[in-house]
């Protein structure tokens, strides 16, 4: 059952939920569910209202806190009810996005990369494309802002600095996100974060490279697209360069981690 605003507004204050009796209550929670729902969710509800009454009665007993239910319960409805028009507003604009998504394929093909879905897809597909504007991998690389500083000392320059300010926040964001699943899932970009790890790097300098390495994948992939493959797919692979399947890459990436996890308690 989603418990929704009717539940809320209707026994925000626990102690009615105790004059409904707990069969009434069951009764009112069955025709309020949205789709098959275990009974045993109700009896979780119905024993958390009697807790929740108990510890106000002892409140209120004790002079520690006391209630105006009548405000409460006004002030609940008044929050459920902007809740409610805000899933309205997200409900509508998710339906224009899906609308518009369709008229912009490559994020289908985006949406192959590992830690990448719907949402950063369409993040990744719209800041980077057209795709041909970057010459190279590494000048996509470049523009995605995950590129250590380099500084010029006596004529040479000097690497490993900070990562730069540069780039486009919301991708920069959404590609590190994308890093968090994609290190558990893809072999390879598992075994490089490990390595990175073992070599005393912070996590999130962790994030960042591997967020670096899925935006060089998004770019070979957009760049296939672009040049008329566009049955363009993702290719799974082990350590050894094999050809594996996304369920077996997952299983073996889940593997590294639980080795890696071994070797450093």
């Amino acid at each position: 059952m989603r418990v929704d605003a009717r539940l809320f507004a209707k026994f925000c204050d626990p102690r009615k939920v105790l004059r409904y009796g707990r069969e009434r209550f069951h009764q009112w929670c069955r025709k309020a569910a949205h789709g098959n729902t275990s009974p045993g969710l109700f009896d979780v509800l119905w024993e958390g209202a009697v807790k929740a009454a108990q510890l106000w009665k002892q409140l209120e007993s004790s002079g520690a806190m006391s209630v105006d239910w009548e405000t409460f319960g006004a002030l609940l409805a008044q929050d459920l009810r902007l809740i409610e028009n805000l899933e309205m507003e997200i409900q509508f604009v998710d339906k224009h996005i899906k609308k518009a998504r369709q008229e912009v394929p490559e994020c289908d093909v985006l949406e192959q990369l590992p830690g990448v879905g719907k949402v950063i897809g369409v993040t990744v597909a719209s800041i980077l494309m057209p795709i041909d504007r970057f010459a190279n991998t590494k000048k996509c690389g470049a523009y995605t802002g995950f590129t250590s500083r380099q500084k010029a000392s006596a004529g040479r320059e000097i690497d490993g600095l900070k990562i730069t300010k540069s780039g486009n926040r919301r991708l920069k964001r959404d590609l590190a996100l994308a890093a968090d699943t994609a290190m558990k899932n893809d072999p390879e970009l598992a075994a490089f974060a490990i390595r990175l790890l073992n070599a005393g790097k912070h996590y999130n300098k962790v994030r960042v490279a591997v967020g670096r390495k899925i935006a060089v994948r998004a770019y070979s992939l957009l760049k296939r697209f672009a040049g008329g493959e566009t049955n363009a797919a993702y290719i799974w692979r082990d350590l050894q360069g094999n050809t594996i399947t996304k369920h077996q890459a997952k299983v073996m990436a889940n593997g590294l981690w639980v080795l890696h996890k071994a070797e450093n308690k």
